[in-house]
């Protein structure tokens, strides 16, 4: 079963990323169990986390999102981020962050990928800062892959980004806090693992974006929380070089962090190949989002990145009912054509109704018609309108004027005011899958 919401967006790239953030930020903050993994087969993509022995709550959040660019091309963003321990609402922090990050990231255009992620992290930063004052915040490491064949990549804090495979485990990021960014010379020193910086922090952050190579082969990119990485570099390197395939040996890494003792959350995540390529079945006025997380998928559904013009006639939805000026149109009434098919301003009708209230009185009983919009047919008025028309056409300029606002409110409230002409409103389709926490 899929529960679909449809919420109207006005601006593609301000609301749409605004109902987008908001979406993801309640998906990521709900309850779930306290360990989870979920494979993506097409993608060659794996996320696990496990809250642990000792952590009452589960403050990391892993993540991978998939969509269609504006060029059609599959993009693939793989993110980790850990909540602040010690500080305010550590996993709210972190599900903000990749929340904003994604969604920016996502409604963002352009082939510079690279900037685009670094607008992404700042983005993120800006919006947990803009709560928690550099009260609260989180670490993330992104990994961007694509048709284009490169890989990009973006670290703040000390969640880490590692090269694996056979033998293989190189770190190719740099923890912010003093022992990373003295290569590790300085661990005996005092607080020499206390972060630098760190998403939220404010406007001084400075993400490490930068670009590693796209040929994957036989290895991967594994991305890991502290409290997998605390495993000294040679137990890592044997479970990963025993493990039959490259997710098994990521699972094995989060059950060694708790037989180790599970002081705190583990997670990780792996990506082993590029995204296939498109099928070419690209809409051109929706974009499909999809984001699977240990615990379950989301899917987006965003209509209306490209509408008609204003000018143009689309066919009418059949769950939409024709508006009022759509039927005006139809009818041919009066009311848009006062003299020699001259359309005329309000101003002006109202000034013409002072001296021709029979214009008003025929008005009046065009918007009648309005009553059945699914079934528009020129009809009659009826005799009660046609005394009623009869004796408004007598009345004075005061009280023509006063049917003309009368019939304004009318059109008001049928949908025919100014922007009756509009094109339809995009929509964000959000599809929730109802599956049990842990479900893989």
């Amino acid at each position: 079963m899929r529960r679909r919401i449809h919420l109207q967006i006005d601006n593609r790239n301000s609301m749409t990323s605004d109902r987008l953030y908001t979406t993801l930020e309640r998906w990521f903050s709900r309850k779930t169990s306290n360990s989870g993994i979920r494979r993506v087969a097409d993608l060659q993509v794996a996320v696990t986390s496990d809250i642990g022995l000792v952590r009452e709550e589960n403050q990391d959040r892993v993540a991978a999102m998939r969509f269609q660019d504006a060029d059609g091309s599959t993009l693939v963003v793989v993110a980790l981020g850990d909540g602040m321990g010690g500080m305010r609402d550590g996993a709210a922090c972190a599900a903000m962050t990749l929340a904003k990050f994604f969604s920016d990231f996502a409604m963002s255009r352009g082939s510079d990928y690279g900037g685009r992620l670094l607008h992404a992290v700042r983005a993120a930063n800006d919006t947990v800062h803009m709560r928690y004052r550099g009260g609260g915040g989180a670490t993330l490491s992104a990994v961007l892959v694509g048709e284009f064949g490169k890989v990009f990549a973006v670290n703040v804090g000390d969640s880490r980004i590692y090269r694996v495979g056979r033998r293989l485990l190189r770190q190719i990021t740099i923890d912010d806090t003093l022992a990373g960014q003295l290569s590790h010379r300085g661990e005996g020193l005092h607080r020499s693992n206390e972060l630098l910086q760190f998403v939220g922090i404010g406007p001084e952050i400075e993400p490490h974006v930068f670009e590693t190579e796209g040929a994957f082969g036989e290895s991967g990119l594994l991305l890991t929380s502290d409290g997998v990485h605390f495993l000294p570099r040679e137990s890592m390197e044997a479970v990963l070089s025993h493990a039959p395939e490259p997710a098994l040996g990521m699972k094995r890494l989060v059950d060694l962090a708790k037989w180790c003792g599970g002081h705190d959350n583990a997670s990780a995540a792996l990506i082993t190949a590029l995204p296939p390529s498109s099928s070419g079945e690209r809409s051109e006025d929706s974009v499909s989002v999809d984001v699977w997380d240990p615990f379950g998928e989301l899917q987006c559904l965003i209509l209306g990145a490209e509408r008609q013009k204003a000018h143009d006639s689309p066919a009418p939805r059949a769950d939409v009912a024709p508006s009022a000026t759509a039927v005006l149109k139809k009818n041919k009434s009066p009311r848009k054509k006062l003299e020699k098919g001259v359309e005329h301003s309000p101003r002006e009708v109202k000034d013409r109704s002072r001296d021709k209230p029979k214009v008003a009185a025929r008005s009046e009983s065009t918007i009648e018609v309005q009553s059945e919009p699914e079934n528009v047919t020129k009809s009659e008025p009826t005799h009660s309108a046609r005394t009623e028309a009869k004796d408004e056409a007598g009345k004075a300029a005061d009280d023509g004027t006063e049917m003309e606002s009368k019939n304004e409110s009318k059109l008001e409230e049928k949908g025919g005011g100014k922007d009756a002409n509009k094109p339809d409103a995009p929509q964000l389709i959000i599809d929730f899958p109802n599956k049990t926490p842990g479900q893989s």
